[in-house]
C-alpha cells in the first residue's frame, strides 16, 4: 500500500484517535460487556458502570456482592478483556 492508502479498519482507528472518540466508544463497549458477562444476579445489583482511562468503576447496591467480586477481580478483568478482544480494562474498582 502507498502511504496515503488505508484499510477501513486503519482509517476508522485513525478517525477515532484523531477526534478523541476512542474512550467514548470503549466506555460503551465495556458497559455492554459487563452487562452481558456478569448475568442477571449481578446486573440487578449494579447501580452504575463507568469506564475512564482504563479503569472500570462499578457501583453495586450489595456490600456482600462487592466483597465477593473483589476477590475475583483479576479473573473478572481477564474475562471482560477476552470478551472485548483486547486489553482495554486495566483495573476494576468496585464501590
Amino acid at each position: 500500500m502507498h502511504n496515503n492508502e488505508y484499510t477501513i479498519k486503519e482509517a476508522l482507528k485513525l478517525f477515532l484517535k484523531t477526534y478523541k472518540l476512542e474512550d467514548q466508544l470503549n466506555e460503551g463497549r465495556v458497559c455492554m460487556v459487563w452487562q452481558k458477562s456478569m448475568g442477571p444476579f449481578v446486573n440487578n445489583r449494579t447501580e452504575k458502570v463507568s469506564f475512564r482511562e482504563g479503569i472500570l468503576t462499578v457501583y453495586l447496591s450489595s456490600a456482600p456482592l462487592r466483597s465477593e467480586l473483589s476477590m475475583a477481580k483479576t479473573a473478572i478483568i481477564r474475562k471482560l478483556n477476552d470478551e472485548l478482544g483486547s486489553v482495554i480494562i486495566k483495573d476494576l474498582e468496585l464501590r
